[in-house]
């Protein structure tokens, strides 16, 4: 096989190989990096409260959201 026959082989191939390593780095992701610590929300020393679980069929809660005009909607 003369080597412009065997180019367009090393092209393929090299970039199933690049496809095989991003979709890997997708599935699996990036390893962490060396100090990375996750985010830490309040104080570490305080009891965290944590919020019942919603019950089927009960009324939801009232409240009010702002939309991008500034106007109020209550549902």
């Amino acid at each position: 096989m003369s080597p412009s026959a065997r180019t367009p082989l090393l092209i393929v191939g090299g970039g199933l190989l690049i496809g095989l390593a991003v979709g890997l780095i997708v599935l699996f992701g990036l390893p962490p990096a060396k100090g990375a610590q996750g985010a830490v929300i309040g104080d570490p020393g305080t009891p965290q409260v944590i919020a019942p679980a919603p019950v089927v069929g009960a009324p939801a809660p009232d409240f009010h959201l702002q939309d991008t005009a500034g106007n109020y909607h209550t549902i």
